[in-house]
Formats: C-alpha cells, sequence, structure tokens
C-alpha cells in the first residue's frame, strides 16, 4: 500500500507531517511527502521519498501551487492521500472522485479562524463571522469525502464530531529518541526558552520582553533566548538588548532539544487573536515538558487541560493569580517547586504524552477496514 503525505502549505520536513506520521507509516508502507518550497528536492530521506514542488513567490499566485501539486499527485498514483489542510484536501477529493482512493483528513488547526487571519481579517471585522461560517461549511463538506479524520486536539476535533467518519485525536506530542537524548545537559534556572517557527506579537513576544526588563531589578543575568525565528520588528528590538536576549534562529531536531533542555522555564505565552489560537495545544508546550522544564503558559483551554493533569507550570491570564512576570519570579524564587514541576512534566511525557503512543493509534487507523485498498 502507498500513502501520499499531500500539504499544499507546509515544509517538506514539517515536525508533524515528516518527522512524525511519515517516519512511522514508513515502518510498514511505502510512504511519498509532496509539498511546496523553494528548495527541489527529489530523493529518499529516511525511508520516506520526499518531492518538493515549486512555491509560487506571492500569495496571490497560489493557486499555481495547487496545480502542481494536484499534478504531482496524480502522478504517484497512491492508494491512500493524507492531507494536511484545506487546499490539500480539496485536491485529495478530486483524486477520490477520480480515481476511487482512500482519503484522510489531518486537521491541524481549526481552519475556519485561521484562514482568516492568514488573510488579516480577525474578529472585530463586521464579516469575520460570516466568513467564518462559510469556511467551516466547506470544510465539513470536503470532509464529508474522507475514510478517516485526525486532529490534533479534542477542541480541534470538536467539529467533526457529527461527520459519521472515524475520528481520532493523534496529539502532536515529542518523538522520544530525540527529546529523551539530552538528560546530561546542565540547566540555567535563569534562562528563559521561548521557542516556536516564525515567532510573531500573538505569541506574547512583547509582554514577555516587558517581564524580562522588570526582572533584571531582581536577577541582573536573567536571558529570553528564543529558538526559533522572529519577524523582522521584534527581531530589531530584541537585537537591541542582546545582553538579555538570545536569538538561535531554527535548529535542527536534535539541537533543538539540547538547546531547550539549558535553559529553566519554558514559555507559551499567546494572545487570543484568534479562536485558533485560543483553543490550540502547541507542541512547544510538550516539547518543554520532555526536557524537564516548568512552564509558564496562557490559561487557554487546552494547555490548562494538560498544566492541571500534569501539575508541571503556571498558568498565567484568565482568573489566575499570577501574570507573567509574578510566575516567572515565582519559579526562580523557589527552584525546588520549579524542579518538581519540571520532573512531573517529563515523566507524563515519558509515561503518556509521547509519539510511541500516537503511533500506535495511527497504525490502528490505517489497519481499519475503511482504508483497505
Amino acid at each position: 500500500m502507498k500513502i501520499c503525505m499531500l500539504t499544499t502549505v507546509h515544509p517538506p520536513f514539517d515536525t508533524r507531517i515528516y518527522h512524525k506520521e511519515a517516519v512511522s507509516l514508513a515502518k510498514k508502507y511505502d510512504v511519498v511527502v509532496i509539498a511546496p518550497s523553494d528548495e527541489e528536492i527529489n530523493r529518499v530521506v529516511g525511508d520516506v521519498e520526499v518531492k518538493t514542488i515549486k512555491k509560487a513567490k506571492n500569495k496571490i499566485f497560489h493557486f499555481l501551487t495547487l496545480w502542481r501539486i494536484f499534478l504531482s499527485g496524480l502522478k504517484e498514483d497512491c492508494d491512500i492521500y493524507h492531507c494536511h489542510e484545506l487546499g490539500s484536501l480539496f485536491l485529495g477529493v478530486i483524486f477520490k472522485l477520480v480515481n476511487g482512493t482512500k482519503l484522510v483528513y489531518d486537521a491541524h488547526e481549526h481552519w475556519p479562524s485561521q484562514f482568516l487571519e492568514d488573510i488579516g481579517i480577525n474578529d472585530t471585522n463586521i464579516l469575520y463571522g460570516l466568513l467564518e461560517k462559510i469556511i467551516l461549511k466547506y470544510e465539513l463538506f470536503l470532509s464529508g469525502f474522507s475514510d478517516s479524520i485526525l486532529a490534533v486536539s479534542e477542541s480541534v476535533a470538536e467539529r467533526f464530531n457529527n461527520s459519521g467518519k472515524p475520528l481520532r485525536v493523534i496529539l502532536n506530542v515529542p518523538v522520544l529518541q530525540y527529546s529523551l537524548c539530552v538528560d546530561t545537559c546542565t540547566k540555567n534556572s535563569r534562562e528563559l526558552i521561548y521557542m516556536g517557527g516564525k515567532l510573531q506579537t500573538s505569541h506574547g513576544l512583547q509582554e514577555c520582553y516587558d517581564a524580562v526588563t522588570r526582572l533584571r531589578a531582581d536577577y541582573p543575568d536573567i536571558i529570553l533566548t528564543i529558538v526559533g525565528k522572529l519577524d523582522d520588528r521584534l527581531n530589531l528590538v530584541l537585537k537591541e538588548d542582546s545582553d538579555h536576549f538570545n536569538i538561535t534562529g531554527i535548529l535542527p531536531y536534535d539541537k533543538m532539544y539540547k538547546r531547550i533542555s539549558e535553559g529553566g522555564i519554558g514559555l507559551v505565552f499567546f494572545q487570543k487573536v484568534s479562536y485558533n489560537m485560543y483553543i490550540g495545544l502547541p507542541n512547544k508546550l510538550f516539547d518543554y515538558m520532555s526536557c524537564g522544564l516548568p512552564v509558564v503558559a496562557s490559561d487557554f483551554p487546552e494547555i490548562r487541560r494538560v498544566l492541571e493533569d500534569c501539575k508541571c507550570g503556571i498558568l498565567v491570564g484568565g482568573n489566575g493569580r499570577y501574570d507573567i512576570y509574578g510566575a516567572i519570579h515565582y519559579l526562580i524564587k523557589n527552584p525546588d517547586k520549579a524542579r518538581e514541576m519540571g520532573e512531573n512534566g517529563k515523566k507524563a511525557v515519558e509515561e503518556r504524552y509521547n509519539w510511541d503512543r500516537m503511533e500506535v493509534k495511527l497504525f490502528e487507523i490505517y489497519s481499519d477496514p475503511t482504508l483497505i485498498i
């Protein structure tokens, strides 16, 4: 059986698509990843065939990317198309109608709100509610052609509860072989870690900056390390104060975990700029936990569910007793409590929140009779 991991917006080596799902499925099946990229790739990487399609230089011409990916996917003649967003789902429906292939929809986001955020329409716009409903109906219509639906969290899965399709939650949790190889790292309790692909103001970096500035009065050696990229404005602001802020850029998987493990506190401080962000369950939360860091995080539903279950950090905002400054101050002032939270999180990842457990679910989905050709 041949599986095509099809994406129209994610990079070819996306953590969930390639490093987790494709690598796992390649243990039993033939797997090809087709994704847009500026880099031309056409080779087997770790038992997974990776093919990139030239990405349109301007979002206005995204339809050209869709067309190129459609042609490439058609040539592969796969048994199952595993689609990761609305664009690839649309293509997957065409493949199913034309060739009778099987279709898996993997919902990473709450696309009705995320799509509007991507094109610059927020919930203050008079048309927001109407457009969100239209996109939701479109997504539900397309997903009705799928043979199975995956979702990254319970909140994301909720909108498919009445779809009548097999529905499973596959969390974006760490691959243990990467995250547990850094146990020997020496931690700096006064280094705050904030990681992400490309961090923006919606990720609360301004609030983190302000908190660190205040904390210097008591802890002059405090530092905030950004493991990832920043948008241009934030990059300029933090570079002006390089003594207390460090930007590593995007790191390879193994180096990323090593760098996180050297820190003392992990930050997940989102702003409620969209419903998608509000119900999100960010990968970085589990990555911090796997590296033994106590977490300071926004009091959002899915994040709260994990932190209260594992007792591995402090929620800020909402009706909590701490703001971000107070939470960081508490953890630095109480190292034993910080260490306990870090150990709780690490244990939870080792026992429950890890990809080994999700891989079992993934294989169960792919062994279901509805997906067997």
